[in-house]
């Protein structure tokens, strides 16, 4: 019978933070359910629950995140390890960026629900955010074209 080899303290550590890390990208998932709920049924009260936690997946992405800086200072990962540590910190980031366009959309939903000047005043507060071109025309259904660093001359 062929015995599998006892895991290593660091491999064990980086599937504790693997774990960590994908129960974050649940808790993201479900940000993002919320905050499309609260767009479609203009839910103020949803939307200020999307807000506040905002701030505590920003903190569990830190957390995550100072978990494998830490891992990395202390102990000698392998090439495997070194991979599945560029991966984490790749999606780590791309999670915690949903997130905050989820907290930045939950934030306009006050904005559509006022009756005067909703989609002008929409539109503005997009540009400036640069949540995007698609996101303002799923929203008002108008397209514009916003100013950014892709246009020559324009900042």
């Amino acid at each position: 019978m062929e015995r599998t080899p006892a895991r290593e303290p660091w491999s064990m550590s980086m599937a504790l933070i693997e774990q960590q890390a994908l129960r974050s990208l649940d808790l993201e998932v479900r940000q993002l359910d919320r905050v499309l709920e609260a767009l479609a049924h203009r839910d103020l009260e949803l939307a200020e629950l999307v807000i506040a936690e905002g701030a505590r997946l920003d903190h569990r992405y830190l957390e995550v995140h100072q978990a494998i800086v830490s891992h990395l200072a202390v102990k000698r990962p392998g090439a495997n390890d070194v991979r599945l540590v560029a991966v984490l910190l790749h999606v780590i980031k791309h999670v915690e960026r949903i997130g905050d366009q989820c907290v930045h959309v939950a934030k306009l939903i006050p904005v559509s629900c006022r009756p005067s000047a909703v989609h002008l005043e929409l539109l503005s507060e997009l540009g400036r955010m640069g949540v995007g071109e698609q996101t303002a025309f799923a929203v008002t259904g108008l397209f514009r074209e916003f100013s950014g660093a892709t246009h020559v001359g324009r900042h």
